[in-house]
């Protein structure tokens, strides 16, 4: 489904398969466009335009964001897109289940999602849900940003990511890690860091990992292999944890180091690239439609295989 307000571009979203809204704000003229990749059947039993004078929309979620990260608008942009993936993967609630994650999530508004689920504690996503919210915070603040999701097809060696565009170059801010790839304390992009691996240079990679204190796992039953520095209950009877300054990554490599090891994988600061070397199931898109294609040719002429 593509959702197009005046001539701010277009916003792209999976077709609800339930009863769905969706809050429009400061907006003349609206198009709402279902379409299929190939033949298809998509019911629309109604559609209605209604008033809803107390719905918080993305304006909100913008304005919040620019409250809690003091100074956003005086830094760089690099600076501005490392403070929101810091904001947004620690705004999130985590869990590796699944059945704490609605089956749309990914569809949701930016607002829907902050406002109605994470702040509520009442579920949970891991790196696919954490990865498309990040992309919509960015786009908040006019960061080209899309998804990708790679690894070994069937098996628990697969990841999704957030990729952003500044000037031109692409660089992987992950929400689940809370980080990026660095050289010598300086970021690099995806295309260096590929090149780096292939040449056999990655000693010199570094994953740099940001503040994850305020981030809280949420699971049914006991948090195993995480040191709780607060524990509570949600309203719902399920395990909350918030762990403090430990580093994310050394709490996946205990849980699911040994797994991806099983893979060919080793779990180690240059595991979400060398797992890209793999290859790639999909590419969301970006806001600019040229910005897929530009990625795509990149990882293309790279090698990377598209499964």
């Amino acid at each position: 489904m593509r959702v197009t307000r005046d001539d701010q571009g277009s916003a792209y979203r999976a077709a609800p398969i339930q009863p769905t809204s969706l809050t429009i704000t400061n907006t003349s003229r609206l198009e709402v466009l279902f379409y299929a990749d190939g033949p298809a059947t998509y019911d629309l039993a109604a559609i209605s335009i209604e008033p809803c004078p107390t719905c918080r929309t993305s304006d909100d979620v913008k304005r919040r964001i620019e409250a809690e990260v003091p100074g956003l608008g005086t830094k760089s942009r690099w600076e501005q897109a490392l403070a929101l993936l810091r904001w947004a993967a620690n705004a999130v609630d985590y869990s590796t289940d699944a059945s704490l994650t609605p089956p749309d999530f990914e569809s949701w508004p930016v607002e829907k999602a902050l406002f109605d689920f994470f702040d509520r504690d009442i579920g949970a996503v891991s790196c696919g849900g954490m990865s498309v919210f990040t992309r919509d915070v960015l786009r908040l603040f006019g960061f080209e940003a899309f998804t990708i999701n790679y690894g070994i097809p069937g098996t628990i060696a697969t990841h999704v990511t957030t990729v952003v565009q500044i000037d031109g170059l692409f660089y992987m801010l992950d929400p689940t890690f809370a980080a990026y790839f660095a050289v010598a304390g300086q970021p690099v992009d995806l295309v260096t860091a590929l090149n780096m691996v292939k040449r056999g240079e990655a000693l010199g990679l570094q994953l740099s990992e940001l503040d994850l204190s305020e981030r809280d796992f949420i699971r049914p039953g006991p948090i195993e292999h995480v040191v709780c520095l607060h524990r509570s209950r949600t309203a719902a009877g399920e395990d909350l944890c918030r762990m403090g300054r430990l580093s994310y990554a050394s709490v996946f490599a205990e849980t699911n180091g040994e797994s991806w090891r099983s893979l060919g994988v080793p779990f180690n600061q240059h595991s979400l690239i060398t797992l890209m070397f793999r290859g790639i199931f999909s590419v969301g898109d970006g806001v600019n439609g040229d910005t897929r294609v530009s990625f795509l040719k990149a990882m293309r002429d790279f090698g990377i295989r598209m499964h």
